[in-house]
């Protein structure tokens, strides 16, 4: 049992940094090609006391995006039923991560440098983004346990 929760963990982990590593250059080349302020609402730390003053580059900010991005798709490994269709599997972990990125959404408030709450193209852009790393994620997780029919 504990080795089937480690691999499982193992597999967010690897599925979580390939797909937090999608988003972030899918939001960063939507953001430097509309100057919508997606790539700048995902590294928002803003809205978070002390950290705020803490995280102040970049490449912290984007380290912070990663830990939760292996986070989410650990979780999403965890949940993972191997016994139930591909598609259907593939359809539930984006729209989850949509689901999140909806949920999320509303921390553009918190900060003067992200985008309006009312920007439906940062929106549109924004649930993209969620779309692809749910994508991303559902896609890894089904090549590892593919791969590895007798584990988990």
């Amino acid at each position: 049992m504990r080795h089937e929760i480690r691999m499982r963990i193992g597999y967010g982990l690897v599925a979580g940094l390939a797909a937090g590593i999608g988003m972030g250059y899918l939001l960063k080349g939507i953001e430097n090609g509309t100057g919508s302020k997606v790539y700048t609402l995902l590294l928002s730390v803003d809205y978070v006391p002390g950290l705020r003053d803490i995280i102040t580059t970049e490449f912290a900010q984007f380290g912070i995006h990663l830990v939760l991005s292996v986070a989410v798709a650990a979780l999403f490994s965890l949940g993972y039923r191997t016994n139930s269709a591909r598609g259907k599997r593939l359809a539930v972990i984006a729209g989850a991560s949509v689901l999140l990125g909806v949920v999320l959404f509303p921390t553009t408030a918190l900060s003067s440098r992200t985008p309006e709450l009312s920007d439906a193209a940062a929106f549109g852009w924004w649930l993209l983004g969620h779309l692809m790393y749910g994508l991303i994620v559902g896609a890894v997780l089904q090549l590892l346990f593919e791969r590895n029919p007798g584990r988990p």
